[in-house]
């Protein structure tokens, strides 16, 4: 089931990556098998969740969180499967 969901995440991912919304925090990425005839086709939607924006406004502030570590953000766009 992991591989089943991996390919159509990787099957989509380059052109949902290139969306601009797809870096919002309340971004939801729905992925699922479009099948109108016999052969079924992955495809991706985009959805915002209100919700999302509510309990990141309940959470504490970055300067007022302590890491035991330094942190860093990455790209969308450069994560890979390793």
């Amino acid at each position: 089931m992991r591989s089943a969901l991996w390919l159509a995440v990787a099957t989509v991912w380059v052109e949902c990556s290139k969306c601009e919304d797809v870096v919002d925090l309340d971004a939801i990425i729905d992925v699922y098998d479009f099948k109108p005839g016999e052969s079924p086709k992955v495809q991706w939607a985009l959805f915002h969740d209100p919700l999302f924006n509510d309990y990141i406004a309940m959470l504490s502030s970055p300067g007022q969180l302590s890491f035991d570590q330094s942190v860093s953000t990455v790209d969308l766009k450069d994560l890979i499967r390793l």
